[in-house]
């Protein structure tokens, strides 16, 4: 059961007093790894036949799969609000995704992870797609207790012949863009390298959240020139490759920096694989250095019905796995409902932290 893995971290041990088991556990790090589109059948931990995902296996093995993991929407910006505040996206006024020109975003008045465990001393960093609002410095990631970003603004997907806008994808640091065109085939790469730089120089003595929305497998999809042709599943295979190569790459420099031991890592997806694509996103007519999508450049939801932006279960029900060696025991799985929303008052209570209550949380500490 859910309970007995997270309740307090160590609600399995019999000979631990009632005191003891009130108390919270020692500060541990957070890293929350956030696929984008991956579908609840691309993972080969959760059966798909050909995609070789070995570090993320290796995760599960060590940790905890869930069977029954779901998001609070099956589209981007409604299912990150939820991830961060641990309400439905209705609450918090964001059912819909935001777009380039779009003029609204996360409001400065919601609690996010990121300050709720910022206000208890972490050291906080977002690397990735962020898609909550970019209008203005209020909907950034810095004005939401991240005390550092790199990344985009929204979907990889946000500029013509798909989206009807002259705004350009830009990289960002904090709030300044980062001159030049984006290359998308060194978007995982590069969102990796800098998760690592983080990891490697994050302050001793003093835990970190680390989240890593990817951009990727939203199409369109690249993958890396030295990892392109490696997957038996083409292209897409490719890209769900170098997510796990990510993977891999962050657990190492957990591993040599010896964090790996405290630090909770979580991968996830914000919605189900985009395999009903509208023909506006089927164009021919793209700009140069990009290429054609394909109605195979997307995932599968596996044995289930529906996909990205329906209400079947092929749209909120998403791969989850958790690993926090020597508490959560390894080789679990569980077919336990949980959710997005349910991550913020459970890692809040588990770090130590306080729940806001001035305020509706729909997520439950599970």
């Amino acid at each position: 059961m859910i309970l007995l893995v997270f309740a307090g971290f160590k609600l399995y041990s019999s000979v631990e007093t009632q005191d003891e088991l009130d108390k919270p556990p020692s500060a541990f790090n957070i890293v929350l790894l956030f696929a984008d589109d991956l579908g609840y059948g691309d993972l080969s931990s959760y059966g798909h036949p050909t995609i070789r995902t070995p570090h993320l296996d290796s995760l599960a093995r060590e940790g905890l799969r869930l069977m029954s993991f779901y998001n609070a929407a099956a589209a981007c910006t409604p299912a990150r609000a939820a991830l961060l505040t641990g309400r439905y996206p209705k609450r918090v006024g964001l059912p819909g995704v935001i777009m380039p020109d779009s003029e609204h975003g996360l409001s400065g008045e919601e609690i996010t992870l990121a300050t709720a465990l910022g206000d208890i001393g972490y050291q906080t960093k977002a690397i990735g797609k962020w898609h909550l609002g970019h209008a203005s410095e209020e909907y950034m990631p810095t004005s939401h207790g991240f005390d550092s970003f790199f990344g985009i603004e929204y979907s990889n997907d946000m500029l013509r012949p798909w989206v009807q806008t002259d705004r350009p994808l830009r990289y960002y640091r904090d709030l300044e863009p980062v001159p030049g065109e984006i290359d998308q085939t060194r978007l995982t790469v590069n969102f990796t390298n800098e998760a690592v730089e983080f990891i490697e120089q994050a302050e001793a003595g003093s835990p970190f959240f680390l989240y890593l929305p990817y951009a990727m497998p939203h199409v369109p999809v690249y993958a890396p020139e030295e990892r392109q042709g490696l997957s038996l599943a083409g292209k897409y295979g490719d890209v769900i490759e170098t997510i796990d190569w990510s993977v891999g790459e962050i657990v190492a420099a957990l591993d040599h920096t010896g964090k790996s031991e405290n630090t909770i890592v979580i991968f996830t997806s914000d919605n189900g694989s985009w395999d009903n694509m509208p023909d506006r996103m089927l164009s021919e007519n793209v700009l140069p250095g990009h290429e054609v999508i394909k109605p195979w450049d997307a995932g599968t939801s596996g044995l289930l019905r529906g996909s990205k932006g329906q209400t079947y279960e092929g749209g909120f029900r998403v791969p989850a796995i958790m690993r926090l060696p020597g508490q959560i025991p390894a080789n679990t799985v569980s077919s336990d409902i949980v959710t997005t929303m349910d991550l913020f008052p459970t890692l809040i209570k588990a770090a130590g932290g306080t729940l806001p209550d001035d305020r509706t949380i729909d997520g439950n500490d599970v």
